[in-house]
């Protein structure tokens, strides 16, 4: 098995283009490479960026670029590897573009906020989020994670021209975690919230401490990390 990771250009992270069940997959699979290859399991998934890759890993091939997708890296790996669960760490970005207009260039890739952020505000609150916490407050109703404990390491906010950008690393996050960091982090930028919140919410696990989901256009996940990195 080889891990190939794929750019799908067709859709935003977080807003698939639509859903095929595996039988489907399969299908769009042996055409792709030429030959017969089996996806396990028997459910429906989604088919943007993270269903090209959760297919992808479980096929048996040497090279294959689905849709308009990229393919930046392949190495081999043991046919028990899983994209998801045996990564180690991972780095997200959210950009912002704080102007009074929106970008024609980056409206799709971008979060567009017109008021303007206080980004030192936003980096002082920020660093609030690192350490291991139970971070239950930070996660959307219909996440699977066993628990909602997460590590993390490292996070800042800055700001070039019209852009604001959080980068953030941890072991893992829970679902639409980095949004509703972005979020809450976008309100006490403009004074809406109080740097205070995140570590109320941390305590008390309310979601409703933290303010708005931001829009899935500015997130960005930059870097998955695995043990074999370092082979």
């Amino acid at each position: 098995n080889h891990v190939v990771l794929v750019d799908n250009g067709d859709s935003i992270q977080g807003e698939p283009i639509g859903t095929m069940t595996t039988g489907e997959a399969n299908v769009k699979l042996m055409n792709a490479v030429g030959y017969d290859i089996a996806v396990p399991g028997n459910h429906e998934f989604d088919y943007g960026m993270d269903g090209a890759m959760n297919a992808i890993d479980w096929a048996n091939f040497d090279y294959v670029t689905l849709h308009n997708g990229l393919t930046l890296a392949a190495k081999q790996v043991p046919p028990t590897f899983h994209a998801r669960y045996q990564a180690e760490g991972k780095w997200y970005t959210y950009r912002i573009h704080n102007a009074p207009h929106a970008s024609a260039l980056y409206r799709n890739l971008t979060a567009h906020v017109p008021v303007h952020l206080d980004e030192k505000k936003m980096h002082r609150a920020a660093q609030q989020l690192l350490g291991t916490h139970d971070f239950a407050a930070f996660a959307a109703a219909g996440g699977s994670a066993k628990t909602t404990v997460r590590t993390i390491d490292r996070v800042s906010v800055e700001r070039q021209g019209d852009m604001v950008t959080l980068k953030i690393h941890g072991n893992a996050f829970l679902y639409n975690m980095v949004r509703i960091i972005a979020g809450a982090l976008i309100y006490i930028g403009q004074g809406k919230l109080d740097e205070g919140c995140i570590p109320r919410a941390i305590e008390t696990g309310n979601r409703l401490e933290l303010g708005i989901t931001a829009p899935a256009a500015g997130l960005e996940l930059t870097r998955v990390e695995y043990a074999l990195d370092e082979e």
